[in-house]
This record gives C-alpha cells, sequence and structure tokens, in this order.
C-alpha cells in the first residue's frame, strides 16, 4: 500500500496524504527519475510517511522532499570528487589527530 499526496480541495494550505494504486506511485517515480530527481526517488516513501505521521503542510513536505535532494546531489558531487582527486587512500580527521 502506497501514500500519495492529495489537497484538500476546500484549503490549499493544508496537506492531506491519501491512499493510492502502486501504479500511480511507480508513475511518479518514473517521472522524478526522468527529470533527475533520484534523490527524491529514494525518500519519497519515508517522507510521505512522515508528512502524515506529522501532519506536515504540503509546503513543509516539499521543502523536505526538496532538502532529500539537495542533499543526495551535494553527497554524489563530494563522491564524485575524491574519485578524480585519486587519494592514495582515505583520511579522517581523527587519523591525522593520532
Amino acid at each position: 500500500m502506497s501514500i500519495t499526496l492529495g489537497l484538500d480541495s476546500n484549503r490549499l494550505s493544508h496537506f492531506r496524504p491519501t491512499l493510492v494504486l502502486l501504479a500511480d506511485m511507480h508513475q511518479l517515480e518514473n517521472k522524478m527519475r526522468m527529470i533527475k530527481l533520484s534523490g527524491m526517488v529514494e525518500t519519497l516513501d519515508m517522507r510521505l510517511s512522515q508528512a502524515q505521521k506529522e501532519g506536515l503542510t504540503f509546503t513543509q513536505f516539499l521543502e523536505v522532499l526538496l532538502e532529500d535532494e539537495v542533499q543526495h546531489r551535494a553527497n554524489k558531487k563530494l563522491a564524485s570528487r575524491i574519485i578524480r582527486a585519486r587519494f592514495e587512500e582515505e583520511k579522517t580527521l581523527e587519523a591525522f589527530v593520532k
């Protein structure tokens, strides 16, 4: 069973998650992948559950989901830079202190 976004027709400021078909979720995820939002795809189910449990507004839900995408891209960028740097071994701050 999956959850998707539904807006209260009376008040757009309130977020109301509703149950939908799994096929609808797959369509949404596919569209997100098409426009290169893989970070959002990875956390969508978790964030929908969070929105339902915490009663997030649509704007709050969208902000959290977008932050996931921003963080995902930053992590990918850092990983790519580390690979391109061709470090002989990975060092942590703790290793330098010893």
